[in-house]
């Protein structure tokens, strides 16, 4: 059972790396014929059985929450232990919290799982730490990935100080840790203490579904096409990327694709406006099928002043689109070696338009690009995963 979120095409109602890894994570291991279920908190929908691949998604609202309460009334002698748990926190996401810990107790008792997989090390883990607690069932492993430190080290509208309590709180009761690369454990070892044993598994992509074959989207009204893919929030480097292409536009027939949505739209919008650009920077929001952009741009821009994996880099590799990430990005993912990627110190404003211009006088070989993508791929993931949770699953049944 895996807890954590979906893509918007299987009902999910946000975005990002975590919901299709997720996602990606349980069809593939429903291919090995595994029964595999998530616990989706982006999805209101109460119940679907995705049918090209078998996986159970269970949605989390207010009106399953409720339901939940009144038929697993037996789960209320945990509220209290819970509640104290989360008490870094306002009422109104208590509310919420509690209405999560009833739905997860339901569902965990609905399917009984072998093992419950949670992503992330934060608000999703005390709710089925109490649900397993509660339903007598303690035998039954949990596993955490991780999959970045933003909500303490980079997400200024969440309290910092709040969730690194959090998080340091339910390390004391986590036993087993995968780690998106070895950055972010690294990053955890300095952050927290705990005794948890570790794993670090690169997030992996879909070979099919990114390749260098297929269709191509792009404008055929400009020489040369940048591609931004990404939550539009200020971490991902956006403001830089439009300053940079109003400074290139002055001397190069270039343009800008942004996909993606976020709570910073509008100041991007703005900023847009502001220079002047309206015709050569496009806002295209959430797309479904981001590999024919892939394959139409010139270059991938993702300017993010930090990434703990950064799964759209390899997307566009995949696709045989060179990219520019930045040294807040593993090595792991874009190395810098200018035979799939440059990496940019973001120390100095001028160097992403300097890296930008490199990108499009040089001449790539697509197939190193390629080449570097193909290290990530799922049919060797998923076997790591399954050697991990049977590692995990005899331990405790010793």
């Amino acid at each position: 059972m895996q807890l954590g979120s979906v893509p918007p095409e299987y009902g999910g109602e946000s975005a990002g790396g975590v919901a299709t890894h997720t996602w990606e994570l349980s069809k593939n291991l429903s291919k090995q014929d595994h029964e595999v279920s998530i616990l989706a908190n982006n999805c209101k929908k109460p119940f679907t059985r995705e049918q090209g691949s078998g996986v159970s998604i269970f949605g989390v609202s207010p009106a399953t929450g409720f339901k939940s309460i009144m038929t697993n009334i037996s789960g209320v002698s945990q509220v209290s232990d819970l509640l104290t748990s989360y008490q870094m926190f306002g009422p109104k996401l208590n509310i919420l919290l509690l209405g999560y810990y009833f739905r997860c107790r339901e569902v965990i008792s609905r399917t009984d799982p072998d093992l419950i997989h949670i992503h992330h090390a934060e608000l999703r883990f005390p709710a089925a730490m109490f649900a397993i607690q509660s339903l007598g069932i303690e035998e039954i492993p949990v596993l955490v990935t991780t999959h970045s430190t933003h909500s303490i080290t980079q997400d200024e509208t969440l309290d910092s100080s709040a969730y690194s309590e959090l998080i340091q709180q339910n390390l004391f009761n986590i036993d087993y840790l995968i780690h998106v690369s070895g950055d972010l454990q690294s990053e955890y070892n300095d952050l927290f203490d705990y005794d948890a044993k570790e794993w670090v598994v690169p997030n992996p992509i879909d070979l099919k579904r990114f390749s260098p074959e297929g269709d191509r989207r792009f404008s055929s009204e400009h020489k040369f096409s940048l591609l931004f893919v990404g939550n539009l929030v200020e971490r991902k480097g956006l403001i830089l990327l439009i300053d940079a292409v109003d400074e290139l536009s002055k001397g190069y027939d270039i343009e800008l694709t942004i996909i993606g949505s976020g709570k910073d739209e509008d100041r991007f919008r703005s900023r847009v406006k502001e220079v002047g650009l309206d015709d050569r920077i496009n806002f295209v929001g959430y797309v479904d099928d981001l590999a024919p952009y892939y394959r139409g741009a010139d270059l991938f821009v993702l300017p993010s002043f930090s990434e703990s994996f950064g799964i759209v880099y390899l997307e566009a590799m995949a696709c045989g689109t060179p990219v520019i990430g930045t040294t807040g990005v593993p090595e792991l993912v874009v190395p810098g070696n200018r035979e799939c990627s440059i990496r940019v110190d973001l120390s100095d404003s001028s160097n992403l338009s300097n890296a930008i211009l490199r990108g499009l006088e040089t001449g790539w070989d697509s197939s190193k690009i390629v080449s570097h993508a193909n290290q990530f791929s799922w049919s060797n993931s998923v076997e790591r995963y399954t050697d991990i949770y049977s590692s995990v699953i005899e331990e405790e049944n010793v």
